[in-house]
């Protein structure tokens, strides 16, 4: 038997003999160095991850000095090869002082989910291994991880979707699959199964993006003004209400529409009252041409001279029968000999006159004057 496998030999015996010893007396050591504060960097640890271990050891022997070579842990996993993660120190640690020391380590992928066991240890200068504490470590499933991570991302997205109030039946229908998606995903986790668990994870998260789609679709097509949909961020939203949005569009129409209508109806009644205003008469005795009767207003200190005027001007001209008995001039009276159509356009002209005179187009005096020519 060779040197080196002598001294491997008699290596595992002392570890051996140590955990023993550790084991029977309540995990105190049995040695003058002693541990404290050891610590993990990460409460939780998956299959693939790293990790460091930080530890502190302390000399209470006040006669003797300790020579530490190197510190090291070992997992479960490590026991059949005889390997260590290791951190090379050569330090003498003086009585009562103290050093504090840091070992690296690395967990393999295809490591068993579950509770493992390890032990820290310090190397003396022969070589001698010696257990300063051992205890277990809870290995987790790396796709626990990516699980939980996922499940947050659909979470956030299922509350953003939700929050925008899908208008479309095939985005609602999309939404709800996603809900279910997304209860199944849990109950996979909840017994272990987190690869399933992934899988409805990423149905849903397709499934809100496939409703994302829908909505924004159908908001287009149905969007009372051009086409226009509101920036969605499906997903944020905002928020812009829909419903509103196509109310106020209706409510904009039909102000538009009242709008219109009245100026037509306006527009109609002025043309009427102009029409109404150039109505020509005719006094078939007179020949007057009632179509020269101007309805135009003018200022007020300017009265030019109208159709009725001349009308009276033309009547005054017309010679008068003279009768001479007993020496009196007499005038015929206008009344008599007045066909029916005369009267009508009499009565129509003196309608004329008031009109006018109620404008303000003639005064009192002329009025009175150009209506005797009609009674």
């Amino acid at each position: 038997m060779s040197i080196t496998q002598i001294t491997s030999n008699l290596r595992n015996v002392i570890l051996s003999i140590t955990i023993c010893i550790l084991l029977i007396s309540g995990g105190s050591s049995v040695f003058a160095l002693q541990l404290t504060n050891p610590n993990f960097d990460a409460s939780n640890y998956y299959q693939g991850d790293n990790g460091n271990i930080s530890f502190t050891l302390y000399n209470d022997n006040s006669l003797v000095e300790w020579h530490i070579k190197m510190v090291e842990i070992q997992f479960d996993w490590m026991v059949q090869s005889q390997t260590y993660y290791q951190t090379p120190v050569n330090q003498v640690i003086a009585s009562g002082g103290s050093a504090t020391y840091n070992v690296q380590f690395s967990i393999p992928a295809a490591t068993s989910v579950g509770s493992h066991t390890y032990a820290v240890l310090y190397v003396g200068l022969f070589n001698d291994p010696h257990v300063l504490v051992s205890g277990t470590v809870y290995i987790h499933d790396v796709n626990e991880r990516i699980y939980y991570n996922l499940q947050q991302e659909v979470t956030n997205d299922i509350n953003s979707a939700t929050n925008s109030r899908y208008q479309s039946p095939d985005a609602e229908s999309d939404l709800s699959q996603a809900r279910s998606d997304f209860s199944l995903a849990n109950n996979y986790a909840s017994s272990g199964q987190f690869l399933s668990g992934i899988n409805e994870l990423k149905d849903a998260r397709n499934l809100i993006a496939q409703a994302n789609s829908a909505e924004q679709s159908y908001r287009s097509s149905h969007s009372s003004f051009g086409g226009g949909s509101s920036s969605n961020s499906y997903g944020g939203s905002s928020n812009n209400n829909y419903s509103d949005y196509n109310y106020s569009g209706i409510v904009l129409l039909a102000i538009i529409a009242v709008g219109i209508a009245g100026s037509l109806g306006f527009i109609l009644l002025r043309l009427k009252k102009k029409k109404a205003s150039k109505t020509q008469y005719t006094k078939p005795s007179s020949g007057i041409n009632e179509s020269s009767i101007s309805n135009n207003k003018s200022e007020k200190n300017e009265i030019p001279k109208d159709p009725i005027e001349n009308m009276s001007e033309s009547a005054e001209k017309i010679p008068s029968k003279i009768e001479t008995t007993d020496a009196k001039i007499v005038k015929p009276s206008k009344k008599n000999n007045k066909t029916k159509s005369e009267k009508e356009h009499d009565a129509k002209a003196l309608s004329i006159l008031k009109e006018r005179l109620a404008r303000g187009t003639i005064s009192k005096e002329e009025y009175s004057k150009l209506k005797e020519e009609f009674e």
